[in-house]
């Protein structure tokens, strides 16, 4: 099995984190009155040095008052400006109600473009840290591997989220687009310390925990370093949220040693069969038949063909062209849809963001009548339009993703039960589902081409034990492969491979 499989994106692989409750059901007398006022005096002010001292007020009243997105949208415009009197107490503050709020997409964004040449003088350390990472976390998006762990360094051990630049840092340094190629073990060595930390004041440290012990499992199994592998994995097995993915990655480790046995009952357990791991049944196939099990093989094969058009593959080709609309438009996409593509972190603290400028919506309506509450509405309303935005292409990259990994996984069912077929000797089941993968391959990719060489030589072996006119049907088949092969890529290569097919007695009409 390809070792695509095996080691998923150190990223990708974040746990779900369900949105956190954020309903505010009313506000204070005295924050409302404040608010009120202040918003009246920001706009009806004419002296410059009242009306920014006025805007500067009105953001302090606004996070008192626990509406932080309004918070968050009125000191935009401050950070946006250094000549503010308080535009440093306004950066602060933006990276605070980041953190508050749990923001990873229109905060760190606004201050990785206001702020691209580093923490402005006089900056807090702590505001210095957490921005330094915010910057990182974009340039690792970008590409920009340099930058990021560049950028991870300036974080100290007395941030509060040291944890989460140095579980970056090690992504980074682990990533093999980096000049000069993965550094593997300055990875490991970064981890290995990560996962030694017990500091409580470190943001998402249960999560970087989790995330910390599967990279070290992924990266010693990289290096071929089994029994390190297999610590690791035994280690985040026992984290409630990982538990089944350890399980799952764990049994690959045994594979490699051939623990066909254990490497199964890892597969068979009742975690990773309730996890919904699409490759968990082609990975039990695969094992069963290399242990030479394979009835059981057949049988895991038959379960991992419930991911082929069926609920999950019909309901992700269902749902992308939703989720294409909600990138145009900003529209609201199916519950259901949501429910699943929630797993993945990012979307989980999208939806949490949602959530809560919908929450926020609704308070300041009840709070106020006419003004501001019709100006905080619109606010609000923008932001939130924003958001689905952002969400509709995040759910379209995610539905994609899902849709590769379960057409990965029945292709490689398939090219398992091509094996197994053979093993029975049974040509015409191997001729099938060679004929099935074929069908799910584009015209003209390589990988497609030599699947139907390998869908040739079986009709060749079947051809030859066939008389009269199935053998005739046959060999006539074999000759419309070859032409479509060499149709898709006319290479000298390739016609080389078809002639051998040509030549060959059975392949003659």
């Amino acid at each position: 099995m390809r070792v695509a499989l095996l080691l998923v994106c150190l990223l990708a692989a974040c746990a779900h984190v369900p949105p956190t409750e954020v309903r505010l059901r009313s506000i204070a007398p005295a924050d409302r009155d404040a608010v009120a006022e202040l918003r009246r005096i920001n706009d009806t002010v004419d002296d410059q040095s009242a009306r920014l001292e006025a805007e500067w007020k009105l953001v302090q009243a606004l996070e008192h008052a626990g509406l932080l997105n309004l918070a968050f949208i009125y000191v935009t415009p401050i950070v946006k400006a250094p000549a503010h009197p308080h535009y440093l107490e306004a950066v602060e503050a933006m990276l605070r109600l980041q953190a508050l709020r749990r923001d990873d997409l229109l905060a760190p964004s606004i201050l990785n473009s206001t702020l691209a040449h580093g923490a402005p003088a006089g900056l807090s350390p702590q505001g210095t840290a957490r921005l330094a990472y915010l910057r990182a976390r974009i340039a690792f998006r970008k590409g920009e591997l340099k930058n990021c762990l560049s950028l991870t360094s300036e974080v100290p051990p007395s941030s509060t989220v040291f944890a989460l630049a140095q579980y970056q840092r090690a992504v980074a340094l682990a990533d093999p687009r980096l000049e000069g190629g993965a550094r593997t073990d300055e990875a490991i060595t970064a981890l290995e310390a990560l996962a030694a930390l017990e500091d409580p004041t470190q943001e998402e440290r249960e999560r970087v925990r989790d995330q910390t012990l599967l990279a070290l499992g992924r990266l010693h199994f990289a290096a071929r370093r089994w029994s390190d592998a297999s610590r690791w994995y035994e280690l985040a097995a026992k984290r409630p949220a990982i538990k089944a993915r350890a399980m799952f990655e764990h049994s690959h480790v045994l594979f490699q040693q051939h623990a066909w046995a254990a490497g199964v009952a890892l597969l068979q357990s009742r975690e990773v069969r309730d996890s919904g791991i699409a490759e968990a049944a082609t990975a039990e196939a695969m094992a069963l038949h290399f242990a030479g099990d394979q009835a059981g093989a057949e049988r895991a094969i038959a379960a991992a063909q419930q991911h082929r058009p069926g609920d999950t593959v019909d309901w992700m080709t269902a749902e992308a062209p939703r989720a294409e609309d909600a990138c145009r438009t900003g529209r609201w996409l199916a519950p259901q849809t949501l429910a699943q593509l929630q797993e993945n972190h990012r979307i989980a603290l999208v939806l949490a963001n949602l959530e809560s400028f919908e929450n926020e919506r609704l308070a300041v309506a009840s709070a106020w009548q006419g003004e501001p509450a019709t100006t905080f509405e619109m606010y609000l309303t923008r932001n939130l339009g924003t958001l689905k935005l952002a969400l509709g292409s995040m759910c379209l990259s995610e539905l994609r993703n899902l849709q590769g990994q379960a057409g990965f996984a029945t292709d490689m069912a398939d090219l398992i039960g091509i094996e197994v077929a053979l093993s029975a000797r049974d040509l015409d089941r191997a001729i099938e589902r060679t004929e099935r993968m074929t069908q799910h391959m584009t015209e003209k990719s390589v990988p497609r081409a030599d699947l139907l060489f390998r869908l040739v030589a079986l009709r060749q072996a079947r051809a030859e034990v066939m008389s009269g006119s199935d053998a005739a049907a046959e060999r006539a088949q074999i000759a419309k492969e070859l032409e479509e092969i060499l149709a898709g890529d006319p290479s000298f290569e390739r016609m080389e491979e078809a002639r051998h097919f040509l030549d060959a007695p059975s392949a003659r009409p």
